[in-house]
C-alpha cells in the first residue's frame, strides 16, 4: 500500500461495518451517520498518528467508540431545557384554580 492509504480507496474503508456498529450505539440512523462521519473526519485529521502496519479497522473503531462516549458525556452534561411559555401557562392555571 502507498503512504497515502486514503488515496487507495474509492470508498471509505470499513464504512458499512462502522455504520452497523454506530446504529447499534445510537439507535438512530441520522445520529449513526453523523457518528461515522465524525469518525472519518477525526481519522483524516489525525492520520499522522496512525502507525502503518497496524490494524486500520481497529483504529477506526476505537476513534468511533471514543467519539460516541464523548458525545454521550456532552449530552448528559447539558441540563434539560424548559419551555418557559408552557411553564408559565401551567403556573397561571395553578394560581387561577386556587
Amino acid at each position: 500500500m502507498s503512504a497515502n492509504l486514503w488515496a487507495d480507496f474509492s470508498e471509505l474503508p470499513f464504512r458499512e461495518q462502522l455504520l452497523k456498529t454506530a446504529l447499534r450505539l445510537t439507535r438512530n440512523r441520522e445520529d449513526a451517520e453523523d457518528l461515522v462521519q465524525e469518525t472519518y473526519l477525526k481519522a483524516f485529521r489525525h492520520w499522522g498518528r496512525f502507525q502503518p502496519g497496524t490494524n486500520l479497522k481497529a483504529w477506526l473503531f476505537k476513534i468511533m467508540k471514543n467519539t460516541f462516549i464523548n458525545l454521550y458525556r456532552r449530552q448528559k452534561a447539558v441540563p434539560p431545557q424548559a419551555d418557559f411559555a408552557e411553564l408559565e401557562e401551567t403556573m397561571e392555571g395553578q394560581i387561577l384554580s386556587e
